[in-house]
């Protein structure tokens, strides 16, 4: 049996010390003032994570919006005037201040006045035959945009006759049955944005607004409110 060597002496134990069990690590004492640190639970983590409740909140409005969206598109369309002949409704010279305050002057194409830069804001493409009344639609709604900021007062109904102006202009300009679906879903959409702005002056709203609206107005018509 060889002798230990010189400096490899095992480590002293105190009296009343145990031994490790095997497989086990030994507990390591706090040092004096040390915080003691609770465990951790998983599950607790878990349920209190921000992620996790709003990641509920969404799935809750998206929830909340597929219910409420047909009962939506049914009481848009329902409320949205039948399509009438456009006629030069809007004033060829516009009320003064409105073009510092919209930025453009109006010019007359097809004997109505339009708003030169307007265009068609849809989310699908529509036929270029409708880009001439939707321009007139744009000066229309620029109008009622310049009364609700200068407090001017506009008869009721207006923004919904300017809808179906525009709509009776677009199916004039069909040939084909595709055109007129398209009108059609220009319809629907007119409508329903109408109908959730309760008929004012168009604003810009953000997603989560227009998602707001939208469930309460369904939720005000479905109670009798309308």
């Amino acid at each position: 049996m060889r002798p230990p060597l010189e400096g490899s002496r095992s480590p002293s134990r105190e009296p009343g010390d145990r031994p490790a069990a095997p497989g086990r690590l030994p507990e390591i004492p706090s040092l004096p003032g040390s915080a003691q640190v609770e465990p951790i639970s998983s599950v607790s983590v878990m349920t209190r994570s921000p992620h996790l409740t709003d990641r509920r909140r969404r799935i809750l409005w998206c929830l909340a919006l597929l219910l409420a969206a047909p009962a939506a598109l049914y009481f848009g369309y329902s409320a949205a005037a039948p399509p009438v002949a456009p006629t030069v409704a809007a004033p060829t010279t516009p009320p003064a201040g409105f073009a510092d305050r919209l930025g453009y002057h109006p010019v007359v194409e097809d004997g109505r006045p339009v708003n030169p830069a307007g265009s068609c804001s849809s989310p699908v493409p529509l036929p270029r035959s409708f880009e001439g009344a939707c321009r007139a639609h744009d000066y229309g709604y620029d109008l009622l945009r310049y009364a609700e900021a200068t407090g001017t007062p506009v008869a009721e109904g207006a923004r919904a006759r300017m809808d179906a102006a525009l709509i009776g202009d677009m199916h004039r300009r069909c040939t084909n049955p595709l055109c007129h679906t398209a009108a059609e879903a220009s319809r629907l959409g007119l409508a329903v944005n109408t109908w959730r702005q309760r008929g004012a002056a168009p604003v810009g709203e953000s997603g989560l607004q227009i998602a707001a609206s939208l469930l309460t107005r369904t939720a005000e018509t479905l109670a009798g409110r309308r």
